[in-house]
């Protein structure tokens, strides 16, 4: 049941980070295109969107372990808790292993998503 209650967090923020992660390749792509440099692009989109993300991942991860049977949970609170206990580096608790784990799952998909763009899709720099 925990987990239930930040579904709709987690889909805001996993719409988020995919908006944010496609946009910022593209940008880069359209600037200094190519497949070589679609690597690159790749890392850098994800290195983004993970630092505008990850706060939001935190405070999912700290919903879902708190027992709400005993106590009413309120996320404004929770923000607020976490600032004062542990200050702005809180919000960014296992920052290098999601940035790790999202630069390689973009590595992996985002220049074949832009070679098969480019061969059967619209390239939008023409």
């Amino acid at each position: 049941m925990r987990f239930y209650k930040s579904t709709r967090i987690y889909f805001a923020t996993k719409t988020l980070y995919t908006a944010v992660q496609f946009q910022v390749f593209e940008m880069l792509n359209y600037v200094n295109g190519g497949h070589a440099a679609s690597f690159v692009n790749a890392i850098i989109s994800a290195v983004i969107a993970t630092t505008l993300v990850n706060p939001l991942e935190v405070l999912i991860t700290r919903y879902a372990l708190v027992d709400t049977t005993k106590k009413k949970l309120v996320f404004s609170y929770m923000v607020k808790r976490l600032w004062q206990r542990e200050g702005f580096t809180g919000f960014y608790k296992g920052y290098i292993t999601e940035t790790l784990t999202h630069t390689f799952y973009a590595v992996l998909w985002l220049p074949v998503f832009q070679y098969m763009r480019e061969k059967y899709g619209v390239n939008l720099a023409e």
